[in-house]
């Protein structure tokens, strides 16, 4: 693409699979784009970097048009945007304001966490921004419990429906959070349109446009601040 094509309302969805199973993804606004935007029209050459990763895409978000893709149709191990889907079926199951008790395995799981607390009373919505901005480990766990009724395979089943309902025909789950595991994958190109879905979700958009958020919780004595 020239410059001259590329109008000034694009907003896109990048997606990067890198060699060590991290996945990124990023959505520019046009505030974001206008820098990228001025050097493609200073060195046209800007718009095809270099790719060091396994797959990568960039989308138009309003239209759905493919602006550059490299092994977009690849399945690749998708780490934490799982949460993506996790975060859906949430939506789909459970309010905002309902109350979750947060069981000792939620407490002890491994990885990025927004700081649980075994027996702690949280709120759905609280912690969809655990998960969503904190990418936190814990909130899925609680989250899966909850919706599935204390059984997490049961929830993994619920997000497996919600792909085949949304025709996302490479991309399947074995776990909430994202662990690896060879059932637990994706493709650049229906990352982007799971990512379409979740921020067609204005609950869900609000969170994610949220940078950090501060919140001080008792446990029992315990006052203590944290990023959720």
């Amino acid at each position: 693409y020239s410059p001259n094509q590329l109008p000034l309302s694009y907003f896109l969805f990048c997606f990067f699979f890198n060699d060590t199973a991290t996945t990124e993804i990023y959505t520019l606004s046009l505030h974001d784009a206008l820098p990228i935007l001025k050097q493609i029209r200073k060195d046209p050459t800007y718009i095809a970097p270099i790719i060091h990763a396994d797959g990568a895409i960039a989308v138009d978000r309003q239209t759905g048009k493919v602006l550059f893709s490299y092994e977009a149709y690849k399945r690749l191990p998708i780490a934490s945007i799982t949460k993506l889907m996790t975060a859906l079926v949430v939506r789909q199951h459970a309010n905002l304001d309902e109350v979750v008790t947060i069981s000792g395995d939620a407490s002890r799981v491994e990885g990025s966490e927004m700081k649980l607390v075994e027996g702690e009373k949280i709120t759905v919505g609280d912690l969809l921004k655990g998960l969503l901005v904190k990418s936190g480990n814990d909130a899925a766990w609680a989250l899966a419990e909850y919706v599935g009724e204390g059984n997490v395979e049961v929830f993994v089943k619920l997000m497996n429906e919600r792909a085949r309902k949304e025709n996302l025909i490479n991309t399947h789950f074995a776990n909430p959070i994202g662990f690896d595991d060879t059932n637990n994958y994706s493709t650049a190109y229906e990352l982007s349109l799971l990512a379409n879905i979740v921020l067609k979700d204005d609950v869900l958009r609000e969170i994610v446009e949220l940078e950090k958020r501060s919140e001080e919780r008792r446990v029992g004595k315990e006052c203590r601040s944290r990023w959720s």
